[in-house]
């Protein structure tokens, strides 16, 4: 290969790696549950939201919380929780409380789900409650889809070969 063709190709590396940026862009789809609004006595009700995941990623289920009117205080209980993957039990979660100020509740679970994976949140209240899923996962970016792409075609240009055939007089 003569210093032209490498120098080309030493041009086209350095312009490819350096419009690869740095890290992935992450998607998020959002599923956000119904809001229950209970007035008077304490309700053993306990609303059921059921999602099923689309793609292999990070599970992120926060739940928001808040009241209005006598009451002050509202608590997601932490005792107790199990995170069900269909029929059984999922691994390991944690558990993060963002926002405990009596009135208002902010938590979330994080956990690694696979594509397909069926997850339900059951819920028990006395007053106001609402749950959201969502699910972050990473997305290929069409500099990752070039830098491959280039990366085919230097591993097919490095396999050619030519055949410098000597010319035989007659």
């Amino acid at each position: 290969m003569n210093l032209g063709k490498k120098a080309l190709l030493g041009a086209l590396a350095a312009a490819t790696v350096a419009a690869a940026p740095s890290a992935a862009n992450a998607a998020s789809i959002v599923q956000t549950g119904s809001t229950y609004t209970v007035s008077g006595t304490a309700v053993s009700e306990t609303p059921t939201f059921t999602y099923v995941a689309p793609y292999a990623g990070t599970l992120t289920i926060k739940l928001f919380s808040s009241i209005t009117g006598a009451d002050t205080n509202v608590n997601f209980a932490t005792n107790g929780v199990r995170l069900y993957n269909g029929a059984t039990a999922t691994g390991a979660y944690t558990y993060l409380n963002v926002l405990s100020s009596g009135a208002t509740e902010l938590q979330s679970l994080v956990l690694a789900v696979a594509a397909g994976d069926t997850f339900t949140l059951a819920t028990k209240y006395s007053s106001a409650s609402l749950g959201s899923f969502t699910l972050s996962f990473a997305v290929p970016e069409p500099a990752t889809w070039a830098l491959m792409i280039l990366g085919f075609g230097a591993v097919a240009y490095a396999m050619r070969r030519r055949n410098a055939g000597a010319l035989v007089a007659a």
